[in-house]
């Protein structure tokens, strides 16, 4: 066969391979958006509470040369180790994939330095209190600082800027 002749048909073969993959992913996409539509509804970032308490850790963190990040998730700052076995690992892993961090500050690596976690009242409910246990005991396993901060109207931004120059190696 002529070479050119098999380029066209190579060519054409893979034209209708894109185009009926493409219908596809457009397809899958539509039947998607269909089924997500009306399931979820965007919302702020950070709690009244919480965004009240950023400015002041914010001006702290600008102050001593950190990165400050908010709602950082457990997972992402605490890698889960291998283990002997995917359900171990699984085990460990799932107590900390849906778990978040109020605050992190870190230095300009990405490292972190510091957890800040904001206790408002509802910190005072059993599952809350135990998913800060767990947050507590995997921070202090991985021998990262946690300053927990009780809520209020007004902070003490001197004190809790030592409190943080504390913590830092």
């Amino acid at each position: 066969m002529n070479t050119t002749i098999i380029i066209y048909i190579a060519s054409a073969i893979i034209f209708i391979i894109l185009f009926f993959s493409l219908r596809f992913l457009t397809d899958k996409r539509r039947q998607l958006a269909a089924e997500v539509r009306g399931r979820y509804n965007a919302t702020a970032l950070l709690t009244p509470t919480e965004a009240a308490f950023y400015p002041v850790l914010d001006d702290i963190a600008r102050h001593q040369g950190l990165l400050l990040f908010c709602k950082v998730r457990l997972a992402d700052v605490a890698k889960t180790a291998h283990a002997e076995n995917y359900s171990t690992y699984m085990k460990f892993f799932g107590k900390v994939k849906s778990k978040h961090l109020d605050f992190v500050l870190c230095d300009a690596d990405f490292i972190p330095l510091v957890v800040i976690e904001l206790d408002d009242p509802s910190h005072e409910n059993k599952p809350n209190r135990e998913n800060d246990m767990l947050k507590d005991v995997v921070l202090e396993s991985i021998d990262l600082p946690l300053i927990r901060v009780p809520a209020a109207k007004h902070y003490n931004k001197k004190e809790l800027e030592l409190d943080i120059i504390d913590c830092l190696p």
